[in-house]
């Protein structure tokens, strides 16, 4: 059990990264808000009734979402890595280390998944 940031290829979700059970907060939105990287949103699920799945909305309070989504683009990537290399050589490295080991593995991903072009991040609270 955990707390996971997916994002979708073909028809299928992957699993992006993993939060540090019970050390790790929701930080997605730091690569936007910190980095200005990306478009960040909190979503909160609804039943779609054309179908049985769940669809997402944006929603603006904290109080009523389920998660957060973070678009990343392919060209985002060397943004990325820059500000990576610059995280680990600040003195904040320490406090910083499972925020850091998510970004790598947000890269890695986008890396792994190099023919598409968009990415689509959700994250759960």
């Amino acid at each position: 059990m955990g707390r996971y940031i997916e994002c979708k290829i073909g028809d299928e979700y992957e699993i992006v990264w993993k939060y540090g059970f019970g050390t790790q907060a929701s930080e997605m939105h730091r690569i936007n808000t910190e980095l200005g990287i990306g478009e960040y949103h909190l979503i909160r699920y609804e039943d779609d009734d054309e179908s049985e799945n769940l669809r997402y909305v944006y929603t603006t309070k904290h109080d009523d979402c389920d998660g957060d989504l973070l678009i990343l683009n392919k060209s985002d990537l060397d943004l990325l890595e820059k500000n990576i290399k610059l995280l680990k050589e600040s003195d904040k490295t320490a406090s910083d280390e499972w925020y850091i080991a998510m970004l790598e593995a947000i890269v890695d991903f986008i890396r792994e998944h190099s023919t598409q072009t968009q990415f689509i991040l959700e994250g759960e609270f």
